[in-house]
């Protein structure tokens, strides 16, 4: 058996946590346990716990500084460590299927996008989840939480959302809101094709057919798909929002974000008017670049259409920069 190295020369925190994974994350289905050094070990994305057996994820997960995705399904998990949610990078975040009672409130220090905390004795969620928006996917069903508060309603980029019987009613009042949403999951519903639910989604006969059949199939765990109803206005607010969302900490994703808008305002030939939030993300994109690559920067200034707002990102710039070829450049850009 092989065993993950650990350092005499590191503090304790690491080698707890390297006893951790040895007995969790690194076996294998034959009891054998990978060899890994420290610096693998610190350059993982992926945690994969699910079905371990294990009661906690301890504190020194913090060190996994690059970790994107953690998925704990199936344990018997009851509190989570505080130091989960110092992870700067963390996407997505898996826990069904454990013990759970409370999310912290420190969650608003990651700018997750996949939350899923289904079966779970769950009662409440800090407010703060119903704020970011950069959320796609929540998954609620079998959990404690008895109402789904109005503020759900700014989860303007949700696609999958799953919830329990209890909230039917709620779901359907707040549907309109969620323009981009394409999957609804019911767990335990006693709903059929003249239910409120599906005459609100609008959905076609044949797929109100195939709804019912599917339903008395599955026991009650199913897929609805709404049929679309957003239009290029929409998707453009959308992604704009989002972009204002990650800009800060992710300035190429809202990069990424001002070019899928402004392409899509291209293929509709400029037939519907863009955001106005769209001089407020090709600001933001800029100045958070140049915080890392002030050529990078300076190279995008044209995104910025507006004359006024563009001079007035070049001399924020031309306070932030010491490289004078950089600010001759910008210099000859104000002229």
């Amino acid at each position: 058996m092989t065993k993950i190295i650990e350092d005499t020369n590191t503090n304790d925190c690491y080698n707890k946590f390297c006893q951790w994974a040895e007995k969790y994350y690194f076996n294998d289905e034959f009891g054998n346990i990978k060899f890994i050094d420290k610096d693998s070990l610190e350059n993982i994305t992926e945690l994969d716990i699910c079905d371990k057996n294990i009661n906690e994820i301890p504190p020194q997960i913090e060190n996994l500084s690059n970790l994107l995705v953690v998925l704990a399904d199936c344990n018997n998990i009851k509190e989570l460590p505080l130091e989960l949610f110092k992870l700067k990078s963390l996407a997505m975040l898996s826990l069904s299927n454990n013990n759970i009672s409370e999310i912290p409130h420190e969650i608003e220090k990651v700018n997750i996008f996949y939350l899923d905390i289904s079966n779970n004795p769950i009662k409440t969620l800090p407010e703060i989840i119903y704020k970011k928006k950069r959320i796609s996917n929540l998954l609620l069903h079998n959990t404690n939480i008895q109402v789904i508060p109005e503020n759900i309603c700014q989860l303007k980029n949700l696609i999958t959302l799953t919830f329990d019987d209890k909230h039917l009613s709620t779901v359907v009042k707040y549907l309109s809101y969620f323009p981009n949403i394409n999957s609804i999951n019911l767990t335990h519903s006693n709903y059929d094709e003249t239910s409120p639910l599906v005459q609100n989604l609008g959905l076609k006969q044949d797929t109100q057919e195939w709804l019912n059949k599917e339903h008395k199939k599955s026991n009650g765990v199913i897929k609805i798909f709404q049929e679309s109803k957003v239009t290029p206005e929409d998707d453009m607010e959308s992604m704009v929002e989002y972009g204002l969302s990650v800009v800060n900490n992710e300035p190429e994703e809202g990069l990424r974000m001002y070019y899928e808008t402004m392409e899509l305002y291209e293929e509709h030939e400029k037939k519907y008017p863009l955001p106005a939030e769209i001089i407020d993300l090709s600001i933001a994109i800029v100045l958070n670049i140049a915080k890392t690559d002030i050529q990078h920067a300076i190279n995008l200034l044209d995104i910025i259409e507006i004359e006024e707002f563009r001079v007035e990102t070049i001399d924020k710039l031309l306070l932030v920069t010491d490289d004078k070829e950089s600010k001759s450049v910008l210099e000859d850009m104000k002229k």
